[in-house]
């Protein structure tokens, strides 16, 4: 029996303590918050880098539209399109893309704008303080990368907007949202373009900046 009990003793004794597994607790919990935020970033960046890589595919993809037809592709929120027949709707952009896809295939499919904010009513623009409404269709198929061309805006009788977009040298531009998820370059007018503030650091967003700081993605070439 004494044997029975001296084993049993000393199997309760190479045991943890209560003291040793809440030491051993906080250091697991210390190397998580060290960690977390690691894993979290490194998500953004690769969430950015995403983005980057469907909007420089979505760029070649119009080049090669313009290659094939006299123009740009039309800016549904300004100009008919085969997928708007009814007219422009204020607001909507996925039917601007979707003609990259049909009847030539530039790209496959239209991608979704990781950032936005999927399946909500509006978009806060950060340039204006205030909350964009989302066109039904856009809401219907999911928020793409915003574009808008030189044309478009011509058609739409935006002369001075086309012009430094001109000056500028700038056709076309494609819009994503960055992490903070807001727009913060879509408010346009002549006297904050040239280069549609293309060349202003508060507009374009910079993972220097903090993965997370204010500004959006461009892209307005290959």
């Amino acid at each position: 029996m004494n044997d029975v009990s001296n084993h049993r003793y000393l199997r309760f004794e190479t045991g943890f303590t209560l003291i040793e597994l809440l030491i051993v607790i906080a250091i697991i919990l210390i190397l998580i918050a060290i960690a977390l935020p690691n894993f979290l970033e490194a998500q953004i960046r690769a969430k950015v880098t995403k983005s980057d890589a469907e909007m420089r595919s979505l760029a070649q993809a119009i080049e090669e539209y313009r290659t094939d037809w006299p123009r740009y592709p039309p800016q549904s929120t300004y100009e008919r399109t085969q997928f708007s027949p009814i007219g422009p709707a204020f607001g909507n952009n996925c039917f601007s893309l979707m003609q990259l896809t049909t009847p030539v295939s530039y790209i496959k499919r239209v991608p979704l704008d990781i950032f936005a904010p999927q399946n909500e009513p509006t978009i806060y623009n950060d340039s204006t303080n205030s909350d964009m409404p989302v066109h039904p269709a856009d809401q219907a198929h999911g928020i793409t990368y915003l574009y808008w061309s030189q044309e478009s805006l011509r058609f739409n009788r935006q002369i001075d907007t086309a012009d430094a977009m001109k000056r500028s040298g700038i056709n076309y531009v494609l819009l994503g949202l960055a992490p903070d998820r807001d727009l913060d370059t879509i408010n346009l007018s002549p006297e904050t373009t040239p280069g549609l503030r293309i060349g202003a650091v508060p507009w374009i967003y910079s993972p220097t900046n903090g993965t997370q700081s204010s500004g959006d993605l461009l892209r307005w070439k290959p």
